[in-house]
């Protein structure tokens, strides 16, 4: 007696097939959607390249200026801090505590000065910011020297000027800061504050070396 077996379809590998629904329609598969045509990016600008580039914004005739009063500025603050040091160690007989007083008087007003020196400098024209502050310095600069030669300078003079110097400090550099855009402008802004952060590092490294020796 035979019995019916089911038949057994063998598998098909890598073939797609067609299977009837119940109204006869055929599935057919869907095509692979486009890849999205992207825009050609458009060519870049030549730019200049080699040693030129790195000294461009000083191109502009009032940056140049700015960056080199910069630097005059910066260096002279800081061999005053570093011959101020010197005359107060000398002055209160290698007295190290007033010593680490007197040059924390100038970091204080600095950390505390600073905010209000940047929204001072948004309210008030940066330009009469930098002129005031940079003559304050000058006056302070003639004043300690003028106690030096007359022979009447102590500690407590040396304490006030880094007080002084702290805070011209703290109204100085926001302004400085935020008188750059308008003298090169939005193309040069880049280069021109990188010069101006290399130049003040550079000031800070070589004029205490230079404070240092003149000491001797």
């Amino acid at each position: 007696m035979q019995t019916d077996r089911p038949e057994i379809q063998a598998p098909t590998v890598g073939v797609e097939t067609e299977t009837p629904t119940s109204e006869g329609a055929v599935n057919v598969p869907e095509a692979p959607a486009p890849r999205p045509v992207t825009a050609a990016r458009p060519a870049r600008r030549a730019t200049k390249r080699g040693w030129k580039q790195t000294f461009d914004s000083l191109s502009n005739t009032h940056f140049r200026h700015f960056w080199l009063g910069m630097m005059v500025m910066m260096g002279a603050m800081q061999m005053q801090m570093m011959a101020r040091g010197y005359l107060v160690y000398d002055l209160t007989n290698q007295n190290a505590a007033i010593l680490g007083l007197v040059n924390a008087a100038t970091a204080l007003p600095i950390l505390v000065l600073a905010l209000f020196g940047g929204a001072l400098a948004d309210r008030i024209e940066r330009k009469r910011i930098v002129q005031v502050g940079q003559g304050g310095a000058a006056i302070l600069a003639v004043f300690i020297a003028i106690t030096i030669s007359v022979g009447s300078v102590t500690w407590y003079h040396l304490l006030g000027a880094s007080i002084v110097h702290g805070s011209l400090m703290a109204l100085l550099m926001p302004a400085r800061q935020a008188m750059i855009p308008q003298l090169v402008g939005k193309e040069k802004l880049g280069n021109a504050m990188a010069l101006n952060a290399a130049g003040m590092s550079l000031t800070t490294l070589m004029a205490p070396a230079l404070a240092g020796g003149f000491t001797r």
